[in-house]
């Protein structure tokens, strides 16, 4: 390549903007793939220039090219039989050279018209054998020029098309030729391809690409019009100074493309964070939600265990009407037996009812904190399951997920064990006790409630058995046995209010740890977040950069 001074301090800025470029990826955690095509590009400033033919296995692509170099040296068939890549450089006739790419070889052949430019045949892009597409889409972006050949008898298939997309992406320049023209019996036949084969590369590429139509089979039994047409115009693009430009716009091409890319994972991986973050405000609005629920379901347990109190309540004043008799005075003098009976007929059953319905009540607030932490494993297995392409923000992301979705697994396992139920029980009937100012081991909160009031039985007893050894009056009968009314339901009422507000405070704590724990679970994704958001506009801004470079560089090489 003819390097003028110009042309080497264009070369010189577009290495330090590769190098650049791929430091730029590699410290941004872009895949392996991605990195290697910015070094590549880097190295291909020092290649030979590369004129890569591409096209569907049955397009007459390997005729083509042993007709251009006038040649039988590379095969043909109605199968795929290229399975590599072959560079094709002038020289004298060899074997086949190995290179480092296990699917690229290197062969020379006289080709005196191609100096100083290497000839790429590569496989099938519509190949049954995927490996054979997967090849040739991986060369594309170190062509310099591409010579895209499709088939008169069914030009621009569907495959087609999507290579020739690759190429817009990557930014190559495409020289277009419709093979096997013999096919074709009449002038307005090809016309009529011809023009279908322009409207739609147009549409693909963006641009009206060159279109030649040819017989390369024609040519070598003879000489076609066409492909000598197409010669002259390759040996004109392939002069040294179109060579010059070409050789330097494949790389910015390979930048641009770079940068798109990067772009667009960046939007992406922005997109998922502020879906992330979504998910996660939700996830606190259902813990408010959850506060709600649950107040809600601790009044109705409340009014449910009302129910056994009132019981005792209604037991407790019949038993003190049916004793309360001048007929039964010498029951009263005997307080021990009084208070027995005032346990068996007035107390009854009351601890027994009240852990059953407090069991119930702490079952179903139990149940519904397990659902809570359920819900949020549920959302964070769909978050961890967002398609997100392979990088350091993939990884990272993923181990912050994982993290979190451990903690909450923690929490859900906790909520399992009986033990959770157990804890709280614990807790609300240490509470009961501390506020009666009992103290009792090994009961349940039952039973605490049971030690509470159960004073009514010595209290009731006692001023029964006192009004029958003094006031045995008639006068004072109503009187005393309206004040033992009223001190069991001041108890009982007393008790009602106790277990509100123990159990409503134990409740409201078992909520502030749970919304403490759902914070401390999320908060090292929230710095995640915090941390990537930051990052990615010091990459957009960087990204900025290499663009307003690639765009004044392409300026100076197309100038």
């Amino acid at each position: 390549m003819l390097v003028t001074p110009s042309i080497q301090e264009i070369l010189q800025a577009e290495r330090a903007l590769l190098t650049d470029l791929h430091a730029f990826l590699e410290s941004s955690g872009a895949p392996a793939d991605v990195t290697q095509h910015a070094r590549t590009a880097l190295l291909q400033l020092d290649e030979v220039f590369l004129l890569v033919v591409v096209g569907e296995f049955n397009a007459g692509k390997s005729s083509f090219l042993n007709a251009l170099l006038n040649t039988t040296s590379l095969p043909e068939g109605v199968t795929p039989t290229t399975d590599r890549i072959y560079v094709l450089l002038n020289g004298e006739d060899t074997e086949l050279e190995p290179t480092a790419d296990p699917f690229v070889v290197r062969k020379r052949l006289p080709l005196e018209d191609l100096n100083s430019i290497a000839l790429v045949d590569t496989p099938g892009t519509n190949a049954v054998i995927r490996r054979h597409q997967t090849i040739t889409e991986g060369f594309l972006p170190r062509a310099d020029l591409v010579l895209f050949i499709t088939s008169a008898d069914h030009p621009f298939t569907e495959s087609e098309r999507q290579f020739l997309e690759l190429t817009r992406k990557w930014g190559r320049n495409v020289m277009l030729i419709i093979n096997k023209a013999d096919l074709l019996e009449t002038q307005a036949d090809r016309e009529q391809v011809l023009s279908f084969v322009r409207e739609h590369a147009t549409q693909t590429l963006g641009v009206t690409p060159q279109i030649f139509m040819l017989s390369a089979r024609n040519q070598k039994r003879g000489e076609d019009e066409g492909f000598m047409r197409f010669k002259r115009t390759l040996v004109d693009r392939l002069s040294e100074k179109e060579r010059v430009r070409l050789k330097l716009m494949t790389p910015l091409g390979v930048a641009h493309e770079l940068v798109r890319q990067h772009t667009s994972h960046l939007e992406h991986s922005r997109t998922i964070l502020q879906n992330d973050v979504q998910s996660f405000e939700h996830l606190e609005m259902q813990a408010r939600v959850h506060g709600h629920e649950v107040k809600d379901e601790l009044a109705h347990q409340l009014s449910l265990l009302e129910g056994p109190l009132n019981a005792f309540q209604e037991r407790a004043e019949s038993f003190i009407n049916r004793y309360y008799r001048i007929s039964r005075t010498l029951e009263l003098l005997k307080p021990e037996r009084l208070e027995q009976a005032f346990r068996t007929e007035a107390v009854a059953d009351l601890e027994r009812d009240l852990e059953k319905v407090l069991s119930h009540s702490v079952d179903r607030l139990m149940e519904k904190n397990l659902r809570f932490w359920e819900d949020v494993q549920h959302q964070l297995t769909s978050r961890s399951r967002e398609n997100v392409p392979r990088s350091r923000f993939q990884m990272d992301r993923s181990a912050v997920l994982d993290a979190l979705r451990s903690k909450t697994e923690e929490h859900t396992r906790e909520l399992i064990e009986p033990s959770a139920a157990q804890d709280f029980s614990g807790k609300a009937q240490s509470s009961v006790m501390q506020a009666g100012l009992i103290s009792v081991g090994g009961i349940g909160l039952g039973a605490a409630v049971i030690a509470l009031i159960g004073g009514a039985a010595a209290d009731v007893t006692g001023i029964l058995a006192s009004l029958a050894g003094v006031f045995l009056g008639a006068y004072w009968i109503p009187i005393r046995k309206r004040a033992a009314l009223t001190q069991v339901k001041n108890q009982v009422g007393d008790a009602k209010i106790l277990l509100r507000e123990t159990l409503t405070r134990e409740v409201n704590l078992e909520q502030e740890r749970l919304d403490g724990r759902l914070r401390d679970a999320l908060s090292p994704y929230t710095r995640f977040v915090k941390a990537e958001q930051e990052r990615m506009n010091r990459e957009n801004r960087r990204l900025t950069e290499f663009i307003a470079r690639i765009e004044e560089l392409e300026g100076r090489v197309q100038a």
